[in-house]
C-alpha cells in the first residue's frame, strides 16, 4: 500500500553557492529570494511537501533571506490561497502594496493573487496550498491577510494537528482528507455556520483542539496536568474532562500526544536529535521508558521507526526540486 506522495529537499549540506541556486530555483514559482543584505549569507532552507488529494501541505524551513512575489509569478502560476501557520520567526514587508508583519503564532490568508516584498526572519511554517477553485463556499473576502483571536487559535491547531497526521497515511486516503479539511474551513469562514465552531455543537472538539494545542507546546514537561492545561485554554477543569471523555480522557492523550509527536520526530528526515534528547523533548524520564512506550503503541522500538521512515524517505523523497516544483506548477490542475 504506498503512502501519500511526499517530497522532502533541505540546502544544508551542499556548497552554499549550490545551496542557494537550488534553493531559489525550489521557490520561483512561489517567490524570487535573495539575500536579505548583500554582505548576508546566500539564503536556504528545508522543505516537506504531501500531495493531499489537490492540496499541498507543507512545512518549510527558512534561514534569513528576502522574498518578492511580482505580478509576473503572479500570472505565471496557478491561483491559489495558501494558508500559512507561522510556528517560529517573522515576515516584515508589504502585501499589496500595503505594510504586513506576521510572526510566531500568525495564520495567514496569503492569497497569491496578491504581490508581496518582504524580509523572512529565519522561520518555520506550516502551509495548505488550495487551488481557487476549491474556495467555494467560503467566504473569504473580509478577512484579509490576519485572522480574529478565534479563528486564529483554532485553526493554529487544526493545521498543527492536521500536518502531524500525514506521515503513513495511504495515497488512497488523500481526496478524504483533504475534503474534511476543507469542510472544517466552510464551517469557519461561512458566516452562517461558524458559530458551531466557535461556540455550538463543535465547541467541545474545538476546545479539545486548542488543548490539544497547549499539549503539544508542552510536550517537554512530564509533570503536565489537566489542571494546567484547563487554566490555559482559559476553562474549567470539568469542561476539560468532558471535551475529552470519548476519547479516553485528557492522561491518556496527553501520553499519545508525546508518543505521536515522537513518531513524527523520527519519521522526520531532517530531525537529527539523538535518542535520548527526543524522549526529553517529549516528556519521558527516560529512555527506556519512551522506548517501552514507544513499542507498546507502535509496536517498533523508537531506532527500528527511525531507520525504516529515513530509509523510506530517502527512496521516496530524492534530493531534488524538480518533483515539488512541478506540484505546485500544477496545483488544482
Amino acid at each position: 500500500m504506498s503512502s501519500l506522495p511526499v517530497q522532502h529537499y533541505r540546502s544544508a549540506g551542499l556548497p552554499p553557492e549550490m545551496a542557494f541556486e537550488a534553493w531559489r530555483g525550489l521557490m520561483a514559482p512561489i517567490y524570487g529570494i535573495t539575500p536579505p543584505k548583500p554582505e548576508a549569507p546566500p539564503p536556504g532552507g528545508a522543505v516537506t511537501a504531501y500531495l493531499v488529494g489537490d492540496l499541498i501541505a507543507n512545512r518549510t524551513r527558512f534561514t534569513a533571506q528576502h522574498v518578492t512575489r511580482d505580478r509576473r509569478r503572479v500570472d505565471g502560476t496557478p491561483d491559489h490561497l495558501t494558508i500559512q501557520l507561522w510556528r517560529h520567526g517573522r515576515f516584515e514587508g508589504e502585501v499589496a502594496g500595503r505594510a504586513a508583519r506576521l510572526q510566531a503564532g500568525d495564520v495567514a490568508l496569503a492569497d497569491r493573487r496578491r504581490t508581496l516584498a518582504g524580509h523572512i526572519a529565519p522561520a518555520d511554517t506550516l502551509g495548505l496550498a488550495i487551488p481557487r477553485n476549491r474556495l467555494h463556499g467560503m467566504a473569504l473576502d473580509g478577512h484579509g491577510l490576519h485572522l480574529d483571536p478565534a479563528r486564529n487559535r483554532l485553526l493554529e491547531a487544526r493545521l498543527v494537528s492536521f500536518y502531524g497526521s500525514l506521515a503513513g497515511q495511504p495515497a488512497s486516503a488523500g481526496p478524504a482528507i483533504a475534503a474534511e479539511m476543507l469542510a472544517f474551513l466552510r464551517r469557519l469562514f461561512d458566516p452562517a455556520k461558524a458559530r458551531d465552531v466557535l461556540e455550538g455543537p463543535e465547541l467541545d472538539s474545538g476546545l479539545a483542539t486548542l488543548a490539544l494545542r497547549e499539549v503539544r507546546a508542552r510536550l517537554a514537561e512530564p509533570g503536565l496536568t489537566p489542571q494546567a492545561l484547563a487554566e490555559a485554554v482559559g476553562v474549567s477543569r470539568a469542561t476539560l474532562y468532558r471535551a475529552f471523555a470519548q476519547t479516553g480522557g485528557i492522561m491518556r492523550v496527553i501520553q499519545e500526544e508525546r508518543l505521536d509527536a515522537a513518531r513524527d520526530a523520527l519519521s522526520d528526515p531532517f530531525e537529527r536529535r539523538s535518542l535520548t534528547k527526543l524522549a526529553e523533548a517529549h516528556g519521558f524520564s527516560s529512555l527506556s521508558l519512551f522506548s517501552r512506550s514507544f513499542r507498546a503503541r507502535f509496536d517498533h522500538s523508537p531506532r527500528a521507526w527511525r531507520a525504516e521512515r529515513i530509509s523510506r524517505a530517502t527512496k521516496t523523497g530524492p534530493q531534488s526540486v524538480g518533483p515539488l516544483q512541478r506540484w505546485w506548477s500544477e496545483l488544482g490542475r
